[in-house]
């Protein structure tokens, strides 16, 4: 790890991987704090980006998509 870099870089295997890491980022944010869907995943992505040293723009549009037959 470099010095300049503040955490480690994760390694998914797969863009779902990432996506369900979100999602469940974003669940627990919305359990713990209360706040509405969107938010949560806003925050989500921004911490994931720092976990995995990627940005994410380009699969916020498949996070912000329910899951099929998750009722929320």
């Amino acid at each position: 790890m470099s010095n300049n870099q503040k955490y480690p870089r994760c390694h998914a295997r797969t863009v779902a991987e990432i996506v369900q890491d979100i999602r469940i980022t974003a669940a627990t944010l919305r359990e713990i704090f209360g706040i509405e869907r969107h938010v949560a995943i806003n925050k989500a992505v921004c911490l994931e980006e720092e976990a995995y040293g990627l940005e994410m723009s380009a699969i916020k549009p498949i996070i912000r998509v329910p899951v099929k037959g998750v009722n929320e």
